[in-house]
């Protein structure tokens, strides 16, 4: 890889601690005064970084004149950008001469007009899978109980008949399906629990018995409800 070849031939190095990449970003407001000094110190710095292990990128930026520059007649302010193949990899940069002798000189000979900020951060989002994550798979469709088509009632409870009745599907022998039905006679004949047109002895018809036939034409129509 071009890492490897960067760094002399040797493979690319693994982090000890089993973290990926990381990248450093420092900042360091130097006065104006120690200017020589800083960029003294930052070669000797980013020349012995890019020889230790696990570094991928040293850099030191100098800030810009823009319209929120931080930069002023005192101060310069200056940004490190750095990544390393682990956080271990950092924490072994921090040990070596060049690293401590870059610290001690920082503050020993007033360089930096204030305490440097530096902050390890993850490689960058994926911002795709952010914006676009992936589906959860949709449940499979509950199957109907009754098959389109099959005219067959839902089966019921055992011991339980569910045969359909005028008053939809219920027990069998229930108060609701077990009155039955008057039967087709003669004309003029009564519904349940009144006379027919003829009388309980089959006889002629008597007064009254055109409007008893009618009555009774009407209720065999509308059974009467029991609860």
């Amino acid at each position: 890889s071009a890492a490897a070849m960067a760094d002399g031939g040797r493979p690319p190095p693994v982090d000890s601690a089993g973290g990926g990449p990381v990248h450093v970003v420092g900042v360091f407001h130097v006065r104006n005064a120690k200017l020589g000094i800083f960029r003294e110190l930052a070669h000797s710095l980013v020349t012995g970084a890019r020889s230790d292990d696990g570094c991928r990128k040293f850099d030191i930026h100098q800030e810009i004149t823009w319209v929120g520059c931080v930069s002023d007649s005192e101060t310069t302010c200056f940004s490190l950008v750095a990544e390393w193949a682990g956080a271990t990899f950092v924490e072994l940069h921090s040990k070596q001469p060049h690293s401590v002798a870059f610290n001690q000189r920082l503050f020993s000979e007033g360089v930096v007009a204030q305490m440097p900020s530096l902050t390890l951060f993850a490689p960058p989002l994926d911002l795709e899978a952010a914006v676009h994550p992936t589906a959860p798979e949709k449940p499979a469709p509950v199957q109907a109980v009754v098959a389109h088509g099959s005219g067959k009632p839902p089966a019921g409870p055992p011991g339980k008949d569910l045969r359909p009745s005028s008053r939809g599907y219920g027990r069998q022998g229930s108060r609701a399906t077990s009155e039955p039905r008057p039967k087709a006679g003669r004309a003029g004949s009564a519904g349940e629990g009144q006379q027919g047109a003829l009388g309980a002895s089959g006889g002629r018809r008597g007064p009254g018995s055109s409007e008893s036939a009618k009555n009774a034409a009407k209720n065999s129509l509308n059974p009467p409800f029991r609860p």
